[in-house]
């Protein structure tokens, strides 16, 4: 039996991220799941995104302790655009949003609200993150402190 292949599709294609996450989810639309073939005009849905991005943005940039205007020059845009991304103004390019998570050390799915981290989770993509920049000669070393710490906290 041959199974019949239907298309869902999004009609809103002026915005790269709206496409992502049509297909990542599979399409939701407020909070039900689409139907296979159902055509859904997703026009509307960018200041939802573009609001759980700028809270998520700005409750990382603060807790990092990174000033709006660092976090700006780190990411090639300007304050008052980032300003503009933080209150849900404004949308930011696939390019961007590369390097708000890579300089936020976090993950698309949780700037765009696909999916929540915990804080445990957060953390070590912090560490993850910071482990990567050591040099190789100092890793046996870092490993020989974790499994002392490791040692210490768990009994």
């Amino acid at each position: 039996m041959k199974i019949k292949q239907t298309k869902i599709v999004c009609l809103h294609f002026s915005n790269p991220i709206c496409a992502f996450l049509c297909k990542r989810q599979r399409i939701q639309r407020n909070g039900t799941n689409a139907k296979k073939g159902m055509v859904i005009n997703m026009k509307g849905d960018n200041t939802q995104i573009n609001a759980v991005l700028g809270e998520r943005v700005r409750a990382l940039r603060i807790e990092k302790r990174i000033t709006r205007e660092a976090l700006a020059e780190r990411i090639d845009v300007s304050a008052r655009f980032l300003a503009d991304v933080e209150t849900g103004k404004v949308g930011v390019s696939l390019t961007t949003l590369k390097k708000l998570c890579l300089t936020l050390n976090t993950c698309a799915d949780h700037l765009l609200g696909i999916s929540e981290l915990s804080d445990k989770e957060l953390l070590l993509t912090e560490i993850d993150s910071k482990v990567k920049k050591i040099d190789r000669k100092y890793l046996i070393d870092l490993i020989r402190v974790i499994d002392a710490f490791s040692d210490a906290v768990v009994k």
